[in-house]
């Protein structure tokens, strides 16, 4: 795992979940014991990498933890690489989506730099149009590991109003450094994933009067891992569940508030999740000046939506064979967020795995 110290921060720790340790009380804590563990490595423990020093043949397309882990295993098989980097950092959803109280920037980059210790060239700034490009430079194969990077559409009255802001673009622009401006403002989160919570303890960090989320399921149906929902409730963030976005206020043009309709959890639908179904009458009205939707995360497959470009699936992810991850044009594979919607950190480090 090229991750470790990463992975001791922000995984879902799955395989706490299969411990059989919780068969007699409960599991161990391997996410909590791997942190330790990598942070009190001394110089000595540290593993020592070995750069390659062919040609590099394989050009990858994203720096996210898809792409430096697949450039990692492929240095670890003598096979140099080159990643584009469409944006000035590298580390994809780990630098711009995850907050650095979550995930220090300076644990983050000692990992990045043992990958391309390895030989790995980096080249940011450099967005790719059309993979086929590459294959036209003379690289003998394409991967694209371009995530998930993009927020999702809500369909909401009051959703062009100045004051609304994805929450996926929020967290990109504090991390590079172009916060928005949250003093003193009262703010209302929609959403109940990691991006929604992070958002939330991000706004209270940029000086927020007032931070509510609003979900509209129970606390106990919330994506968000509970830990970070402890901890944005421990620093003042409001959570108020079983509530259904209905319309964003206005004032001249700008969020005034949002009303939302009181809700009550009916039979599970097709993903298995109860149903919020709304209570008539119970329309209530939050006071704000800044509503953050973060309701989930589309593919972002630019690179390969040209003509005669790899095929996408009916939910416009890459379409790729499910063993070789090769897509359905020759010399192009995809892996990560972009094959199979958003995902977690672990899933994308083993799902570039060559």
């Amino acid at each position: 795992n090229p991750f470790v110290s990463v992975c001791g921060r922000v995984c879902d720790h799955p395989c706490e979940r299969r411990c059989r340790r919780s068969d007699i009380d409960s599991s161990l804590a391997i996410r909590a014991l791997k942190r330790y563990i990598a942070d009190n490595m001394s110089d000595y423990d540290s593993p020592v990498a070995r750069p390659v020093n062919t040609k590099s043949d394989v050009a990858i397309i994203g720096s996210g933890p898809a792409g430096l882990s697949c450039a990692y295993f492929l240095a670890l098989m003598q096979r140099a690489s080159v990643i584009f980097e469409a944006q000035p950092v590298p580390g994809g959803m780990l630098t711009l989506g995850i907050p650095e109280f979550r995930l220090p920037k300076k644990i983050l980059q000692r990992e990045i730099d043992f990958i391309l210790s390895h030989g790995i060239e980096l080249r940011t700034n450099a967005k790719v149009e059309n993979a086929s490009d590459l294959l036209n430079q003379g690289f003998k194969a394409v991967f694209v590991a371009t995530g998930a990077q993009d927020g999702k559409a809500i369909d909401l009255e009051g959703i062009d109003l100045n004051g609304v802001h994805d929450a996926i673009r929020f967290l990109r622009d504090r991390a590079l450094g172009e916060g928005l401006d949250c003093h003193g403002k009262k703010i209302v989160v929609l959403g109940g994933g990691n991006a929604a919570v992070d958002a939330a303890r991000s706004a209270i960090r940029l000086g927020a009067e007032k931070v509510t989320i609003l979900y509209r399921r129970t606390i106990h149906e919330m994506p968000a891992y509970q830990e970070e929902i402890e901890g944005a409730l421990e620093e003042g963030v409001e959570l108020i569940t079983l509530g259904i976005p209905k319309r964003i206020i206005s004032a001249n043009g700008t969020v005034a508030g949002i009303e939302y309709i009181k809700a009550q959890l009916g039979k599970a639908g097709t993903d298995g999740r109860p149903r919020p179904v709304p209570i008539e009458g119970s329309e209530t009205i939050i006071d704000c000046d800044i509503v953050i939707p973060a309701i989930g995360q589309n593919v972002s497959v630019k690179p390969v939506d040209y003509s005669d470009g790899p095929e996408l699936t009916a939910w416009s992810t890459i379409k790729v064979d499910p063993v070789t991850f090769k897509t359905t044009v020759d010399k192009i594979f995809a892996g990560g967020d972009c094959v199979t919607g958003a995902s977690t950190v672990i899933k994308e480090i083993g799902r570039a795995h060559v």
